[in-house]
């Protein structure tokens, strides 16, 4: 059944923004039509959604994670001040 979408559509078949009309099967149809995403579309109205290109590559290479250098400890810290408790 063609439908035309009042909301964006997310499936296995693809996403779909509003206003798109697509086929899809009678249950599918019924249900978004029930849940108020989309409204029975004319049969002779033209799909307007775009069909998958297929696969791309698109896989990114992995960038190794570093951490910043440790800051060496400002003078006068806390530590410095422990070293003077020592001291007195």
């Amino acid at each position: 059944m063609k439908i035309k979408m009042r909301h964006a559509y997310a499936g296995p078949r693809g996403t779909f923004p509003p206003g798109s009309v697509i086929d899809v099967p009678d249950v599918e149809a019924a249900q978004l039509i029930a849940g108020h995403y989309a409204d029975k579309a004319a049969k002779d109205a033209p799909e307007t959604a775009q069909k998958p290109r297929g696969e791309r590559a698109t896989a990114r290479t992995a960038q190794p994670r570093t951490a910043s250098a440790p800051q060496p400890h400002q003078p006068g810290g806390a530590k410095a001040a422990a070293a003077e408790d020592k001291k007195a």
